[in-house]
């Protein structure tokens, strides 16, 4: 319709159609990645990994990409900090989780990714200033479809709820767990990956 001569009603119309079909385009894509994620996990396999070293030039690389704008804080450990993982898919994971905090993260204020030993787990936490989360609801934001946000993204991308799942999916093949809490002082919201560690 649009190569006819057309009036300006009539192309306002077809413009909003299009803007339509541009997001149901952007929803199948993404329900399509999270659908076939749990089938390429199948062909991963884990290796030894030294978490501490491989966060450390994670957040280099994250802090160089945000730029001036954007502080991406690592706090490691003075050791190896090994398991079994598979390095870009902690990647993809933590992806998310910083898309996650860079989203909801009070301005001018930094985010910070940690690593801590608990008994015989690493946790990799991911946190940021600004408005908590229903605890409530803490466990059902890792479900597919759910998200705790109340409009769609500049650009109209939207977000779908799939971005905590595939965290949430990745953490388990790792025979591990994603979870969420308030930060004890109240200031902001702390996203966490457990991870079984290798002696």
């Amino acid at each position: 319709m649009s190569d006819f001569p057309l009036d300006e009603e009539l192309k306002n119309y077809i413009d909003i159609a299009k803007r339509g079909l541009h997001s149901i385009d952007s929803i199948l894509a993404k329900l399509s990645s999270a659908a076939n994620l749990e089938q390429a996990l199948t062909n991963d396999e884990l290796e030894s990994l030294d978490l501490n070293y491989f966060l450390s030039l994670y957040c280099q690389h994250q802090h160089q990409l945000a730029g001036h704008h954007l502080a991406i804080n690592y706090v490691g450990i003075k050791k190896a900090a090994v398991a079994q993982a598979v390095d870009y898919r902690l990647e993809q994971a933590l992806d998310k989780l910083l898309d996650n905090a860079k989203d909801f993260q009070r301005k001018n204020t930094p985010i910070i990714v940690r690593l801590r030993a608990d008994k015989f787990d690493w946790i990799i936490e991911v946190e940021n200033q600004g408005e908590q989360i229903n605890v409530e609801r803490a466990d059902q934001l890792f479900q597919s479809m759910v998200t705790s946000r109340t409009q769609a993204s500049a650009g109209g991308t939207g977000h779908f709820g799939l971005g905590l799942f595939v965290v949430q999916t990745i953490a388990q093949f790792h025979k591990g767990t994603a979870f969420v809490s308030n930060l004890a002082d109240g200031s902001g919201v702390c996203f966490s990956i457990r991870i079984p560690s290798k002696f």
